[in-house]
């Protein structure tokens, strides 16, 4: 993450992003909890190019998948609705690490 300058805003981003990555890994964190922590991680990255406000778009998404989650529940089944929040975080970091490789060449 060279284009992130300051030592401070490079720490936090990292760690926040960690967060959300520990959080997917422990088996007592549930879907909550992953959204949660990636929302601010979202929110780090965001306020670090003075749009923190941006972030307010993931959080209605979120809600929103929330409703869904509940609309889409088949008991008998077994079947729900899959999230989404979590994949994009994901591709996104994956996304960067790429990206950041081929600037690096």
């Amino acid at each position: 993450m060279k284009h992130i300058s300051r030592p401070d805003e490079l720490r936090e981003i990292a760690i926040t992003c960690e967060e959300v990555f520990r959080s997917q890994i422990e088996r007592t964190s549930d879907g909550a909890e992953h959204a949660e922590r990636a929302l601010e991680f979202v929110k780090t990255v965001w306020r670090k190019y003075d749009c923190e406000q941006v972030a307010g778009v993931h959080d209605k998404f979120i809600k929103m998948e929330e409703a869904l989650f509940g609309l889409e529940r088949e008991e008998a089944s077994g079947k729900r609705y899959r999230d989404h929040f979590m994949p994009m975080f994901n591709c996104l970091v994956f996304g960067l690490g790429v990206i950041s490789s081929l600037l690096d060449q």
